[in-house]
């Protein structure tokens, strides 16, 4: 069998199947190539996210206990003032 023997609708048929191949093995590799830099975003913001969970944990325990000091603060506040009404009768 000879090329020239092969009809130009095949050879047509066949060089759009290869095209179609070649095309899908191209943009297949340019989409793992996007999604891999998209993971590394990921990654990177991920452990920026962890960083800035582990700063604001550590934030709310201070605001609690500053909470915690203020109630006693405040607790002391109002037996001064109830000690000073008692002076004052």
């Amino acid at each position: 069998m000879k090329l020239t023997d092969i009809p130009i609708k095949e050879i047509v048929v066949l060089g759009t199947v290869m095209a179609t191949l070649a095309s899908f093995y191209y943009s297949t590799g340019y989409r793992l190539e996007a999604l891999e830099a998209y993971a590394e975003d990921v990654d990177a913001n991920s452990a920026q996210l962890h960083e800035v969970r582990e700063q604001s944990i550590s934030v709310n325990a201070r605001l609690q206990r500053i909470d915690e000091k203020l109630d006693e603060v405040k607790q002391k506040i109002e037996n001064v003032e109830e000690m000073v009404k008692e002076r004052r009768k």
